[in-house]
């Protein structure tokens, strides 16, 4: 049966030909795995046969670098020859590999004709058996009848004899294996019997609806850690609780009010009288100056003064004098008419003067009486200053206490001005704490909004992820039961292994 018509029977058995539910890449693996699985329970029984070469003559071994690989493996221990070279001393050789490295100086980098043999207990089936599912029997050497069976090991790629037997130049060995099955392809059937077709649709239906149920499993798991990565998530809404630090109320300092100054009015002080000031004489130099013009002239006589009728008196005298008079001494006499007139004269001379002291004596009591009055004036101005000076003292006084409280009051005012700074920025902080509380809040009814959409988030993927593990459970009941029934098929049953594998033939 070809692949396309192995597909669609593989699909009339999963009842998917008209809603292609499957992948056809996942058909074609389902194909390949039942083939294997097959092949584990039903292999393919195969014979090789070869002719063996143990001794190697005349290869080409190329050293580079040190080192260089034989063709052929395992090598016979102390049997490769290089001319001119001496074994463990000039190289060494890797027996399982084939590789000979150089020791020192002793293998120079170039080409080397050597011979060698093949380790005769152990064959290298790397190229003569790529690829199988286990070695059946070995039949050594080829010929016997009845044929020699020997017994065996698989290490690796190296088939190992057991017992005393050897490998020998140019025998023939045979070997039976168990190989697996080929599947069909678009241009070729598969290398099984024909009848085994329906077994390999069974299986291959069973193994696509268990990849089926691990694709359902798969989107399970990976929409599980998607959860799992969305609710980790929630890790990352960090609240900045431990943040919040409230401020401390400042320590504010008792400011202890100035003491208020009692003004205290000093009482004005009470002056002393002033001094009376002397009344100034009025003189009058009148009666001075009347005399003194009496004087000039005469009492009898208005028209003349005295001194100008004695002088006329004189004059008459003189007149007289020497001429004859009618009286006794006329010019002695008018003489004494003139001295009696000048005597009046002199009266009203001292008259003059005495009036002109007398006003002088008043000038001098007046000016007396305004030295007294300075004096008076001197001592009253002295006792105002001083009643003033005292009065003003007291002001001052007063004045210098009222400053000191303005200092006081100054530096209250200052104190006050710092604490309520104090209170300004504890205002300040808490405004901020209450800013940074209103951020939180947003954060806690952010939070808690993300907390709640993950939550119903979790609670919609969850019933996602079990609807996931249904479908996966109902594929893998669905598939198991196929599988069951491909081995049923191949004539195994689970329940009861009827082989065991051993580690050397896989």
């Amino acid at each position: 049966m070809l692949l396309n018509e192995m597909i669609g029977k593989i699909r009339v058995e999963l009842q998917d030909k008209d809603t292609a539910l499957f992948d056809e890449d996942d058909v074609n693996r389902a194909i390949d795995k039942a083939v294997l699985a097959m092949s584990r329970l039903l292999p393919n029984r195969k014979i090789l046969e070869t002719r063996l070469t143990r001794d190697i003559d005349d290869e080409t071994l190329t050293i580079s670098s040190n080192t260089g690989t034989l063709t052929y493996k395992p090598v016979k221990a102390n049997s490769l020859a290089i001319p001119s070279k001496t074994e463990d001393t000039d190289f060494e050789v890797n027996l399982l590999t084939g590789v000979v490295t150089e020791i020192g100086s002793g293998l120079a980098d170039t080409d080397y004709t050597v011979d060698y043999e093949l380790d005769p207990g152990k064959l290298d089936i790397s190229s003569i058996l790529e690829d199988y599912i286990k070695i059946e029997q070995v039949e050594y050497p080829v010929g016997d009848n009845p044929p020699t069976i020997v017994t065996f090991d698989i290490l690796g790629d190296f088939l190992c004899l057991r017992g005393e037997t050897n490998f020998t130049d140019d025998d023939k060995l045979r070997i039976i294996y168990l190989d697996k099955w080929t599947a069909p392809t678009l241009s070729a059937e598969g290398t099984y019997q024909p009848h085994l077709d329906g077994v390999v649709i069974v299986g291959s239906a069973g193994y696509a609806l268990l990849f089926k149920a691990e694709k359902y499993l798969q989107l399970a798991a990976d929409t599980t850690g998607t959860l799992i990565t969305t609710l980790a998530g929630i890790t990352d809404l960090t609240l900045s609780a431990s943040g919040l630090t409230a401020p401390t109320a400042p320590t504010l300092t008792d400011v202890t009010a100035p003491t208020s100054h009692t003004v205290s009015e000093p009482s004005a002080p009470s002056l002393p009288s002033a001094p009376t000031a002397p009344n100034a004489p009025t003189p009058s130099y009148t009666d001075a100056e009347t005399a003194i013009d009496l004087v000039g002239g005469s009492t009898f006589e208005a028209a003349n003064t005295q001194i100008t009728d004695a002088l006329d008196k004189i004059d008459s005298g003189i007149t007289v004098i020497n001429a004859a008079t009618t009286g006794e001494d006329v010019a002695a006499i008018y003489a004494k008419y003139a001295d009696t007139i000048m005597e009046g004269a002199k009266v009203r001379v001292q008259e003059s003067l005495a009036r002109l002291e007398q006003i002088a004596k008043a000038l001098d009591l007046y000016a007396s009486e305004v030295t007294s009055y300075g004096s008076e004036v001197n001592s009253f101005a002295q006792e105002m200053s001083g009643t003033v000076g005292k009065y003003r003292e007291e002001i001052n006084s007063e004045a210098l206490n009222i400053q000191n409280v303005s200092v006081n009051v100054a530096k209250y005012q200052q104190e006050l001005y710092e604490e309520s700074l104090k209170v300004d920025k504890y205002r300040e902080q808490v405004n901020g704490y209450e800013a940074e509380v209103a951020e939180y809040s947003q954060q806690v009814a952010s939070y808690t909004a993300q907390a709640n959409a993950i939550a119903n988030y979790a609670v919609r993927v969850s019933a996602e992820i079990e609807h996931y593990f249904n479908i996966s459970g109902r594929y893998l009941a669905a598939g198991q039961a196929k599988v069951n029934e491909f081995f049923v098929m191949l004539g195994a049953k689970p329940e009861f292994p009827t082989q065991k594998a051993s580690s050397e033939q896989w």
